[in-house]
């Protein structure tokens, strides 16, 4: 396993900063593991429920997206609700799916996340991850052969 020493992750990091890039990096000590290899608990911890991510959803929130998108409080709702059911879900996407992950938005037009990957080979793999973390149904897989990340 290949580690990466502070000096390094550090001055990565702040030229990809300076740059504009996203960087994933958990720590500057972290192991970095293979593509695909996150185990089901790792894939699953911080995922709250339908249930517990609705009652997160801060009615400022909701009045505030219902007027910018043109939706009702209760689509605001469900739309918030699902951005909210898994934290951090780009940092968690990188480390599932490696240099296949191109890129990741909420579309607020359909109300579900769209996950870019840079291989059609790991759409299986994505979408496997996605319904783990009980995002199928609220989330769309595209195929863009370059990464954005």
């Amino acid at each position: 396993m290949a580690r990466r020493s502070l000096a390094t992750t550090a001055a990565t990091a702040a030229t990809i900063a300076a740059v504009g890039l996203c960087v994933v990096e958990e720590s500057a000590n972290a192991a970095q593991s293979a593509p695909h290899a996150m185990s089901r608990q790792e894939a699953n911890g911080l995922v709250y429920t339908r249930a517990e991510a609705r009652e997160k959803v801060n009615s400022g929130a909701v009045d505030y997206y219902s007027k910018e998108y043109g939706v009702s409080r209760r689509e605001a709702i469900e739309r918030l609700t699902t951005q909210g059911v898994v934290p951090n879900l780009q940092v968690r996407l990188g480390k599932a799916l490696g240099d296949d992950l191109a890129g990741l938005f909420f579309d607020n037009e359909t109300g579900e996340w769209v996950v870019q990957v840079a291989d059609k080979e790991s759409s299986a793999a994505a979408e496997g991850f996605l319904e783990r973390l009980g995002l199928d149904g609220h989330s769309s897989l595209e195929w863009v052969g370059y990464t954005q990340c």
